[in-house]
This record gives C-alpha cells, sequence and structure tokens, in this order.
C-alpha cells in the first residue's frame, strides 16, 4: 500500500489523534480531501460540521483568519498548509467548480507556508479534538 486517501482538515483534525502517524511510520502517505471543509473554511456560511457546534466551527474559522490576517495569507493558504505541513501527508486535493477557483489555487500554491509551533497554537487554540468513533 502506498498511499491512503481520507479527509483531513483545520475541522477535521482525526488522523492527528493515530492514524497519520500510524502511517507515516510505515512509510505510507496520506492523499487528503476536504481540506477546505466544504468552502466553510474560506468563505462558505458557518454551520455545524463533524462533531462540532455551529459556535465551534465560528471559533475555529476566527482562529484561521487572525493567523491569516497575521501572517499576511489568506484563509486558503493557511488552511491548506496546515494540512500540508503533516508530515504523512504527501498532497491534498481540493475541487474546483469556476476557472476563479483555478486560478486562486494555483496562486495558493506558491505561496504555501511552513508552521512554527507557535502558528498551530494559535490555530488550535480553545479547539478541542475530535476521535474516530464509528470506525474503530
Amino acid at each position: 500500500m502506498a498511499s491512503v486517501m481520507m479527509q483531513y482538515s483545520l475541522l477535521d483534525r482525526r488522523p492527528e489523534e493515530e492514524i497519520s502517524g500510524l502511517l507515516e511510520e510505515r512509510g505510507v502517505s496520506i492523499v487528503v480531501r476536504g481540506v477546505l471543509a466544504k468552502g466553510v473554511l474560506i468563505n462558505k456560511p458557518i454551520e455545524p460540521f463533524l462533531q462540532y457546534s455551529s459556535g465551534e466551527v465560528a471559533h475555529i474559522v476566527r482562529n484561521l483568519a487572525n493567523l491569516s490576517k497575521r501572517i499576511g495569507k489568506d484563509n486558503m493558504i493557511v488552511a491548506l498548509s496546515y494540512v500540508l505541513s503533516n508530515a504523512a501527508v504527501a498532497t491534498a486535493l481540493v475541487g474546483v467548480s469556476t476557472k476563479l477557483q483555478l486560478d486562486e489555487l494555483i496562486r495558493a500554491k506558491e505561496q504555501m507556508i511552513k508552521f512554527s509551533d507557535s502558528d498551530k497554537q494559535v490555530l488550535l487554540e480553545g479547539v478541542r479534538s475530535l476521535y474516530y468513533t464509528e470506525h474503530r
């Protein structure tokens, strides 16, 4: 097995619980889907996501916006960079439906950032961890 496709984003950090580390130890990479959480992390209306309430989602999006503003990048770049900073992640699949979205994604590729521990702390401040509950 060379890779595993799974959902992973700031709103779904369940792979961080133990799966990404286990895959990395065995030399199996992750192909990520859902990195923008159906657009909620970049511009869609706030709604409950997985086990998070609307309020918790709003808090995560606020953390993302605050860090993005502080480092001068947009939410998409920071959200993508967060996921790609996981050593087990090989690539992220991002859906686009317009030429504008494709152009934005191509530009974002050139602007990925390297995450520091303090950047991750800003993003995850006050955010509870989620765990796989139905796939154990």
